[in-house]
């Protein structure tokens, strides 16, 4: 809605830019998640990477369903890398893998 249309307009008005919300009961999603359901766990458009955190302690309703996931954010010089990890069974999930330039 409006709402959101001023948010992103201010935050396009940035580099770099990291949006990181959750608590949906999504699981981990990637392009089957996306054609099936219309989302993805980490997506990006002109400047701004939304990342939705899967629900921790919770069943998840779409994508990855196992409780227990995260994502691990590494940060360097020129790049933000996101890793999916399932924190429960020592787990990481390679396919859940972004690399996130930064200019």
């Amino acid at each position: 809605g409006d709402q959101s249309d001023r948010v992103e307009a201010i935050l396009q008005q940035y580099k770099n830019i990291i949006y990181i919300s959750g608590h949906i009961h999504n699981g981990m999603g990637d392009s089957i998640t996306s054609a099936t359901y219309g989302y993805k766990s980490v997506e990006t458009y002109g400047n701004i990477t939304s990342v939705n955190l899967p629900a921790y302690s919770f069943f998840n309703s779409r994508g990855q369903f196992l409780s227990g996931l995260g994502f691990v954010f590494e940060v360097y010089d020129n790049e933000i890398i996101i890793r999916g990890r399932s924190y429960s069974s020592s787990i990481w999930h390679t396919e859940y893998e972004y690399s996130i330039p930064i200019v």
